[in-house]
């Protein structure tokens, strides 16, 4: 599990975007090795980034993320709550928790 305290979130996110690059960028440092068997014969990792330049010229970032969760049918609250923990993952790097 990467313990989250929102009051660590760095002042200057201020988007949802920004919020999930964030994300993108934290998980993919604390868990780098962690992944998941999707159908026979892939895997793919719990968090996996790109930064590309994309045809035309922008600067893209492509975040993937891959989660355990519980099937819907027993998930109380809303459906992220079913999202389970990953298993190996770490604090995250106090570089990350300031602006």
């Amino acid at each position: 599990m990467t313990a989250l305290n929102i009051a660590n979130i760095p002042n200057s996110i201020t988007t949802v975007e920004e919020l999930a690059g964030w994300c993108g960028y934290v998980l993919r440092e604390t868990a780098p090795t962690q992944a998941y068997v999707e159908a026979v014969g892939v895997a793919n990792f719990q968090a996996d980034l790109q930064e590309t330049v994309s045809p035309d010229g922008k600067h893209i970032a492509v975040f993937r993320f891959v989660f355990e969760c519980l099937p819907p049918s027993t998930v109380v609250g809303k459906r992220w709550n079913g999202i389970k923990e990953i298993a190996r993952s770490a604090e995250i790097p106090s570089y990350y928790l300031s602006n």
